[in-house]
């Protein structure tokens, strides 16, 4: 399971995050997140209502070779591209009155999507929390004026480091002297349109080679002047919802066992709880496919495309009842099998 090793300050800024949603909230919202709630509680196979986080990918597209990650290594699930506008706005005109926060990133690099700034603002005029993870090579001024004036809320830096040799052993291709300027000159940006949004957070992965280095890039990440140095677990490709074998990414990971890591047990579930995903979100790819979550990469693991049906309909057809079903404790539904029967990630509990 995930050894969240979390500090206090991880869980008071967890928390503030998470507070902070009750400005986005409406009757609409707060009925349906409600709703949703409850369904997840007593695990129904049906949810009648929306799902209140929105997780789209507005490129599939990246710049960078990372080590770990399918689309670095150029293991496409689905045909590269970007979200057309017109599909964008479908799944947020639809959703915007239930949900209650979208997150821009998946498997791509969104600062790659020409109309990302448009995309933010379209949402925050809909009363929408925005969240954004880059890995901030592509950062302009002209861009960061451009997302500040969005009304983002919250950007993600993605820097696996606190100088070139660590950080280009994760992140091929990308240079950390550049990205680190960018991130100066964002925060500089922010400072001088006296923006108080969006909040910065500098992520790092938990490595075998960042692990002995927490306070050193902690120390020089604050001296940058982020709001806030995040570490998290380190997953593999694919894994734990395929339940492959991690043996070949033995050297990545962490070897303390304190430190936030997932622990890779055959036969056993990485989480002992029931899926969250299935209730929570909806996963939306470019080219409009829905995903059960955000760890299913192929476009032939699709629950439904909302170029094709209503997302509410997506939201409760086969595939969704009968993946919810995996985590009751009442026999499966009838249907063929998709991607959640081979999940190993959470417990589940159904009998067959």
């Amino acid at each position: 399971m995930p050894a969240w090793a979390k500090t206090w300050n991880d869980r008071w800024h967890d928390f503030k995050r998470h507070l902070g949603i009750l400005k986005h909230m409406s009757p609409s919202r707060a009925f349906n997140l409600a709703v949703n709630l409850t369904c997840a509680f007593f695990r129904t196979r049906k949810v009648p209502g929306f799902p209140y986080v929105l997780r789209l990918d507005p490129t599939n597209v990246c710049n960078f070779s990372c080590s770990l990650c399918p689309t670095g290594r150029r293991n496409y699930g689905r045909p590269p591209g970007l979200m057309p506008w017109n599909t964008y706005k479908k799944a947020v005109d639809q959703l915007s009155p239930w949900i209650i926060r979208i997150w821009y990133y998946i498997w791509g690099e969104p600062l790659l999507h020409p109309e990302l700034p448009r995309m933010i603002a379209y949402a925050v005029k809909r009363g929408l929390s925005t969240n954004l993870s880059s890995n901030f090579s592509r950062m302009t001024p002209e861009l960061a004026k451009d997302l500040i004036n969005s009304g983002l809320e919250y950007i993600i830096a993605s820097i696996d480091g606190a100088d070139e040799k660590t950080y280009h052993k994760y992140r091929q291709g990308g240079s950390f002297q550049d990205v680190i300027q960018n991130l100066k000159m964002f925060l500089d940006v922010r400072r001088g349109m006296r923006s108080q949004t969006p909040f910065v957070e500098f992520q790092c992965l938990m490595t075998a080679d960042t692990e002995n280095q927490v306070d050193a890039i902690t120390s020089f990440a604050l001296d940058l002047g982020v709001d806030r140095v995040r570490f998290m677990p380190l997953a593999v490709p694919f894994f734990p919802y395929r339940g492959q074998d991690v043996s070949q990414y033995a050297d990545w990971f962490p070897k303390k066992p304190e430190t936030y890591r997932y622990q890779y047990e055959p036969g056993k579930p990485a989480n002992p709880g029931h899926c969250f995903w299935l209730y929570e979100g909806l996963t939306l790819n470019p080219d409009g496919g829905v995903s059960p979550c955000c760890r299913s990469y192929f476009k032939n693991e699709d629950f439904g495309n909302i170029l094709e049906e209503p997302i509410r309909t997506i939201f409760n057809n086969e595939k969704f009842q009968r993946s919810r079903s995996l985590f009751s404790s009442y026999p499966h539904t009838n249907g063929e099998k998709n991607v959640c029967d081979g999940c190993k990630e959470f417990l589940q509990t159904a009998k067959s």
